[in-house]
């Protein structure tokens, strides 16, 4: 349990989810794209991702860009803007809290922490496991 969830607040209360919309490609480690507002640093984030990790845990990405690195030539990622250490762990939990919250009371499939195989997720908001949606949601 997280110091967020130790509280009892609602955690779109601090940060609050403007848009989210799912990814479907299944080959794509990103699940959805969303824009949050930080309420107490009164700042907005737009295209926001959200990703799952090789372990099946999941991972806020902020914006970036694409960029071919000049020492490796490989491709490689440059984030717009960032939280820095004090602040970056906190964002971080609160954003997949508020990714939670927001699902819960859109009634839309959240994506599991464990991911239990191709075309289902677990929806540990729900409590249950759900079909994967083929389709972007409507009706934000």
């Amino acid at each position: 349990m997280n110091d967020l969830q130790k509280t009892n607040i609602n955690p779109e209360e601090k940060l609050k989810i403007t848009f989210y919309t799912p990814v479907t490609d299944e080959r794509s480690q990103v699940i959805a794209i969303f824009g949050c507002y930080a309420v107490n640093d009164d700042i907005y984030f737009s295209k926001c991702k959200l990703i799952r990790k090789k372990d099946g845990g999941l991972f806020v990405a902020m914006p970036s860009e694409k960029y071919t690195d000049p020492k490796t030539g490989q491709d490689a990622f440059q984030n717009f803007c960032w939280y820095g250490t004090k602040k970056a762990q906190f964002f971080q939990e609160l954003a997949l809290e508020s990714i939670k919250s927001y699902c819960l009371r859109k009634q839309i499939p959240h994506p599991s922490i464990v991911d239990p195989g191709p075309k289902e997720v677990a929806n540990s908001a729900f409590g249950t496991t759900v079909p994967y949606p083929n389709a972007t949601f409507t009706g934000f």
